[in-house]
């Protein structure tokens, strides 16, 4: 019976072609005077694939999985998806990226991210 299940479950999936998807990972945010904190759970990324860029005010992070299949084997049946996780985010306070810290720990990326005090400028007045 289990065969049969297996057997019926592999014709379908044999067939159809691995594509590639894009998944919006789950996010906490925690916010201290000086501190963002953002929790991103990502299973199955390997750290050397995270990308996290900071453009203007837009904060993109994103992460690819793969399965590596030894060569010698070839899928008969598959329910693992291969994709890639993104987020966007709005960052409405100024950040310091050059002195962020994001690790990786068993599939959740901890971004820290200190947050840039605004300047106070002074603007001459001239007469006429």
């Amino acid at each position: 019976m289990v065969q049969e299940l297996v057997r019926e479950n592999t014709e379908n999936s044999v067939k159809e072609e691995t594509k590639r998807l894009e998944f919006v990972p789950d996010v906490n945010i925690y916010e201290s005077e000086n501190t963002l904190i953002l929790f991103v759970d990502m299973p199955g990324v390997d750290e050397k694939s995270v990308d996290i860029t900071l453009n203007e005010d837009i904060l993109s992070i994103q992460g690819k999985t793969s399965l590596e299949i030894p060569k010698e084997y070839k899928r008969i049946y598959s329910e693992y998806r291969i994709g890639d996780f993104k987020r966007d985010f709005k960052v409405s306070k100024p950040v310091d990226l050059e002195n962020a810290e994001a690790v990786m720990k068993n599939g959740q990326l901890k971004l820290t991210l200190k947050k840039l005090k605004p300047e106070a400028r002074k603007i001459a007045v001239k007469s006429e």
